[in-house]
């Protein structure tokens, strides 16, 4: 941790020790802005590391800083419940329950009750109380049925001895049921059904009657359930309350949550209990506030929906409730005024209104004095708005010593004095006191222009001409204005001379005017200029335009010449000591600006931005021109600000001593060279003091190497390289020369670091930690094995062709350095080759036939357990001092990556992770119990919460974990043994794709791939370009593109939107080029899956009818009607009406200068003519498959079948998302050319959807 003052304290210098770089970095990132969450997870992580009494002020400051973020008091909690201080625990939970409406934090605050309690006797009475007090709280968390479950199971537990006993017990049980079954959550038809089978064993006879009597609320509760889990898809109610970012994911979140209060405030239950309708948009408020409580607007407009109830309750008759409801509404702004709107003068102005409003006086003067001692604020504004208040509730007395009180603080500026004068003029008519506060204030701001222009107007409205006359001599006379801030007040005396005076007096005042001028800037020939103020009156100009320009009238205004004021023409910024202090737009300094190149396509080695490039300096330009083309390097990349950083910081001896290496004895070598040194020369590395020695020959000493599978659960070949080792060491192999490749991009990258943080984070709490190695895997093994003494190499088998034959090489240097390896099958259901040699020694080619393969062959092994402390025993990992500088996980910018804008992680990567969003996902009981095709909507269109398919490529979630917890929800829900096929669509189309690919080198292009068809495409670099930047013209493509470069995510009816646009829909372009974009950008990209999708959807193999096109046009407008997706990615069209936002260029101009976005101008016109270009390229692909035909004899023409008309092009979209469920293509598994059939492709969206 850092060393300086925070706000939980300092740690005693004995607790500091070696501090990692990272940390250090974290903190000043920190003190840059306190509010950075990936900073502040670098010190969680590290946190959860150290015992709680050295964690404890780290937690201390988490929660200070963060007081509303359930995820992080749930995190310092469960650490003190690891540490067993109960006490602290219980006062956590006091700090923290009531405030923070999180499912997490009270499931982990009865969980305490549960387990800690359970021995006392009140146990049970506790118990119920907790139960009641969480389910009057949390009750109405959509994610409520576990609480709800726990605690009829609970009371069914209960020993009940004697009939009465029982009874209070049925009644109890019953109670709970009853309350639950009408309350909108997930997975209330499981409630409803343990409801029914409750009644029936407790009493067949009633059962009925008392289950009619609550059908009809249930049917309206599931009904209403459906709806708020459609409303809320999307919310990520795990994000800490920040201030305001105002980038696109928080704008989205924004506009979800206001969705989510506005869907409560329509009153979806249909009730006509107006306080159960408040109680449930209360609850969407306080929920909305967790993560948007720097947002002022969410407070007043709860505290506003509060007093509006109390309204309508009162008008009802509901005295009580109207009461109870106006004080909450107060008891929301004491809250925001006391934590995060502290500093929000907004809020506090809201709540003294309403205050006032109440007749409550006393609180008012109690509300502004709070926000007066407030240090951090300007309290001019609130003085004024202080003095308002008291001259309407106690009259202008009262007023003038709120004014009073201004004029002692140092901090208020000189508008406050304008207030009290104005105040005194316009509300008691005392001219002379209004007089008499402008002098006042003349003495304490005379050289400010702005309060000067405010006197004057003052005096100008009492029309007393002498007295304004002189009022200006005064002050231009009094040398206290200099002569560059004066020009506006000379421009006001000239423009009141032109009023009342006489011709004489005006020339006068111009001539000494143009004397001003004079001295702040130099001028010639602009006499007709300033002539031109003489004769003008508010917007009247006595030359036309051309001519003001002529004469230069508007050059003066822009060189700080002010003319009189008007709507027009530019006033003067006058910087003055009043103003420093206010914000100021930061501004080019234009004479370093260089030369701009519009570039199509800029070269290799320039300096790019967007539609060109910048030359470099003259002197970078010359040495560039000596140096060899960037095309001849592949790396190592050196992260220069870290070389430069270090060789500075590096001593020089001044007379070197030689020895047997060349090297200075006493001069400190980086680790690395050492090593090297060391190695080369054929030494062991010492080892350090506190350090394990793992020499003995005789012990097993492993070395685990981590891929793919970055998980500890299911782990095989882990779990068998660990059985009688003594010592183990995992590691993850970076790639320098990967690391710069164009082809992985920044989101997935940091994806990547931050599965190997939660990983490394997991190995912590082993007492381990993951060595993140930089290099080649067979450069750097032989040293390791060397230097480690290694016995032992395990890793999981990799099904990819390029990863076999990687694994094969260093199977090979483990075998020459005679050591073990462990290779085991868990990145895919089944072992890959036991399908193809089920097939007859070749993979199946279609769907179906793979799944009858399937049919014959033994479910897939269920998953190991997790790694634990107790499986582990007496293992241990050697770990220096140094670990993080050596080995520690590397951050995107010491990996040379620019992160400056870049938007927060949509998808946070780890197993952690990956488990919440299983349980979450399996949590949804109801879509196992009726299982069907995911439906589209217009949420589903944004990344949810439950998606998975990132953890299952980068292996954070176990394929055969998530295969057996679908299959045991099914078992439970639908009490059948054996699920159906299509329930496990998403793993299976995985599976299918890495069969058909494991044995292929070129299954990710179209040259010499014997399953893909042979399409001449066209070559078009800038369509392609326009294309992937999200630049067609068609706006549901180009936001699209921009949500994928954006978040890593688009739905899997969004990339078959854009890749049958690139490819045979539009554009005509290889799939292989769109699989290089998605494989850079998209989290979820596998090497065989993302091929296997291309192909398919460009109509190369897999999926050959190519007469269904999507239309870029008619399928969004089909799948979000509103266009809230486009307005989202697209701001540029947000004042589009829905009407025109998907083919904006049909809009009348009136339409576009509306929406302040003209086609053609702020957004591209399309590209392309869609009706053409698609009828073109199916003309093409028609052709294609008539040759195919004709010389392979594989393949007849498809044929549209008239039992199922696909929509034409005219139509809302095109109908290649339902292909027709006739089989159009004749010989379907003829060749080497698989083809699927249309049901086939209806289960590819469940693998998509994943």
């Amino acid at each position: 941790m850092s060393t300086g003052s925070h706000a939980g304290g300092v740690l005693p210098p004995e607790q500091i020790g070696y501090i990692p770089d990272k940390l250090k970095k974290a903190e000043k990132r920190i003190e840059a802005f306190p509010y950075d969450t990936e900073a502040w997870s670098v010190l969680i992580r590290d946190a959860q590391m150290k015992p709680i009494e050295v964690a404890r002020q780290v937690y201390e400051r988490l929660v200070t800083q963060f007081p509303n973020a359930g995820k992080y008091w749930r995190i310092y909690i469960e650490q003190e419940l690891k540490a067993k201080n109960f006490e602290r625990v219980e006062k956590l939970f006091q700090r923290c329950l009531v405030k923070i409406l999180s499912i997490d934090l009270w499931k982990l605050y009865l969980n305490y009750i549960k387990d800690t309690k359970g021995k006392l006797p009140s146990y049970r009475e506790k118990m119920a109380q907790a139960y009641d007090f969480a389910l009057d709280k949390m009750g109405m968390d959509i994610m409520s049925y576990q609480i709800w479950v726990d605690y009829i199971n609970f009371l069914k537990s209960v020993e009940a001895v004697g009939s009465y006993a029982e009874n209070q017990q049925i009644t109890a049980v019953r109670k709970v049921f009853q309350r639950g079954v009408v309350n909108p959550m997930i997975n209330i038809e499981g409630l409803w059904k343990d409801y029914c089978q409750y009644e029936q064993n407790i009493n067949p006879l009633i059962a009925k009657k008392m289950t009619e009597d609550r059908g009809r609320e249930y049917i309206n509760a599931r009904r209403v359930a459906k709806e708020y889990e459609a409303v809320t898809r999307g919310l990520n109610k795990n994000l800490p309350s920040v201030p305001p970012q105002n980038n696109p994911d928080e704008a989205q979140q924004v506009d979800l949550w206001k969705k989510y209060i506005a869907w409560e405030k329509s009153n979806p239950l249909r009730t006509e209990d107006h306080a159960l309708i408040t109680k449930r948009v209360m609850f969407a408020y306080e929920q909305c506030l967790l993560c948007l409580g720097h947002h002022p607007d969410i407070w007043y407009e709860a505290a506003t929906y509060l007093e509006q109830s109390s309204k309508i309750l009162t008008e009802k008759g509901d005295q009580n409730a109207g009461k109870m409801f106006a004080d909450e509404a107060g008891s929301i702004y004491e809250r925001a005024v006391t934590t995060l709107m502290k500093n929000n003068m907004l809020v506090y102005f809201a709540y003294a209104d309403f205050e006032e409003s109440r007749m409550k006086y006393e609180k008012v003067h109690g509300i502004y004095k709070k926000l007066l001692v407030v240090q951090d604020i300007d309290p001019t504004l609130a003085f004024i708005q202080y003095m308002k208040f008291a001259r309407r509730a106690e009259g202008i007395k009262s007023a003038r010593q709120i004014f009073k009180m201004a004029r002692e603080e140092n901090r208020t500026r000189y508008q406050v004095f304008v207030a009290a004068a104005l105040m005194e003029y316009y509300c008691s008519k005392e001219k002379t006191v209004a007089l008499k506060i402008f002098e006042l204030g003349l003495k304490k701001y005379g050289g400010i222009p702005e309060y000067l222009l405010c006197y004057m107007d003052f005096m100008s409205h009492l029309n007393e001409d002498n007295n304004t006359r002189v009022l200006y001599e005064r002050v231009l006379s009094s040398g206290q204005v200099p002569p560059e801030k004066s020009i506006e007040i000379w421009s006001r005396f000239l423009a009141f001379e032109s009023e009342v005076g006489d011709l004489a007096s005006i020339q006068k005042v111009e001539k000494r005017r143009a004397q001003a001028i004079e001295k702040v800037q130099e001028f010639e020939d602009k006499d007709t200029a300033l002539l031109i103020d003489r004769y003008k009156y508010l917007d009247l100009y006595p030359c036309t335009t051309s001519e003001l320009k002529a004469v230069g009238y508007f050059d003066l205004a822009r060189q700080q010449v002010v003319t009189l004021p008007s709507a027009s023409v530019t006033k003067v910024v006058l910087e003055d000591e009043e103003s420093k202090n206010k914000p100021q737009y930061p501004k080019p300094d234009v004479e370093q600006m260089i030369a701009f190149k519009p570039r199509q396509i800029v070269p290799v080695g320039a300096h790019p931005v967007p539609g060109g490039e910048f030359p470099p300096p003259p002197a970078a330009a010359n040495l560039i021109s000596q140096l060899p083309p960037p095309d001849c390097f592949h790396g190592p990349f050196v992260i220069m600000d870290k070389f430069i950083e270090h060789f500075n910081q590096m001593v020089l001896p001044e007379a070197p001593v030689g020895t047997e290496n060349g090297i200075d004895g006493s001069f400190k070598l980086d680790p690395g060279t050492q090593l090297s040194i060391d190695f080369a020369l054929g030494r062991k590395r010492k080892v350090t003091e506190g350090e394990d020695s793992d020499e003995e020959g005789s012990e097993k000493h492993v070395v685990h190497w981590f891929r793919k599978g970055l998980r500890l659960h299911d782990n095989p070949s882990l779990r068998e390289a660990l059985k009688g080792a003594a010592t183990y060491r995992c590691v993850y192999i970076l790639d320098p020369w990967f690391a710069g490749s164009s082809q992985v991009g920044i989101n997935k990258w940091r994806f990547l670091l931050q599965c190997l943080e939660d990983l490394d984070t997991s190995l912590r709490k082993l007492n381990s930690r993951l060595f993140v190695l930089r290099g080649q895997p067979t450069d750097l093994f032989p040293k390791i094995f060397k230097e480690w003494n290694i016995t032992t190499l395990s890793f999981e088998e990799d099904p990819e062709p390029f990863g076999k034959e990687r694994d094969s090489a260093i199977q090979m240097l483990a075998k020459e350095a005679g050591i073990e390896v462990i290779v085991r099958t868990s990145h895919t259901l089944y072992d890959l080759q036991k399908i193809i040699s089920m097939n007859g020694g070749s993979p199946p080619l279609t769907f179906k036939r793979f799944q009858s393969v399937l049919s014959k062959m033994e479910p897939p092994c269920e998953p190991e357990e997790t790694i634990t402390s107790s499986f582990l025993e007496k293992k241990k990992t050697p770990i220096t001092e140094d670990h993080d500088d050596k080995y520690g996980v590397p951050t995107l910018e010491e990996l040379g990556f620019d992160t400056e804008g870049l938007g927060p992680a949509v998808f946070h990567g780890g197993e952690a992770e990956a488990l919440t969003r299983l349980e979450r996902h399996l949590e949804r009981k109801a879509w196992v119990a009726s299982f069907e095709r995911p439906k589209m909507s217009q949420q589903s269109l944004f990344p949810s919460q439950n998606v998975l398919s990132p953890y299952l490529r980068f292996g954070c979630l176990s394929a055969r974990l998530f295969y057996w917890k679908l299959r045991e929800l099914y078992r439970k829900v639908k009490k059948r043994k054996i699920p159906p096929l299509s329930l496990h669509g998403q793993l299976l189309w995985r599976e299918f794709f890495y069969t058909v690919a494991t044995n292929n080198p070129n299954f990710d292009r179209m040259k010499d791939n014997p399953l893909c068809v042979q399409i001449p495409w066209d070559k078009n670099p800038e369509a392609l370009a326009k294309w992937a930047e999200g630049k067609t013209g068609f706006p549901w493509i180009d936001a699209i593109m921009i949500q994928l470069r954006q978040t890593g995510w688009i739905h899997n009816l969004a990339r078959h939107s854009v890749a049958c646009f690139l490819t045979r829909g539009d554009l005509w372009i290889s799939w292989e080029e769109g699989m290089k974009v998605f494989e850079e950008l998209l989290l979820d990209a596998d090497w065989s899956v993302n091929a296997g999708m291309w192909m398919w959807l460009s109509c190369s193999s897999f999926f050959q009818q190519f007469f269904h096109c999507y239309c870029p046009v008619g399928f969004g407008k089909r799948a979000d009607p509103t266009g809230d997706f486009i307005r989202t990615y697209l701001p540029v069209l947000k004042g589009y009406p829905a009407k025109y936002i998907y083919e904006p260029w049909t809009a009348p101009e009136s339409v576009q200068r509306a929406a302040k976005c003209i086609i053609g101008k702020d957004y591209p016109v399309p590209m392309v003519n869609h009706a053409e270009v698609s009828k073109l390229n199916t003309g093409r692909m028609k052709q294609v498959y008539q040759q195919l035909a004709l010389y392979a004899s594989i393949a007849a023409v498809p044929k549209q079948i008239h039992s199922e008309e696909p929509y034409s092009n005219s139509k809302a979209m095109h109908s290649g998302n339902h292909p027709s469920r006739v089989a159009m293509i004749e010989n379907t598994d003829h060749g080497n050319h698989g083809q699927m059939s249309a049901e086939e492709g209806d289960n590819q969206h469940q693998f998509l959807a994943a």
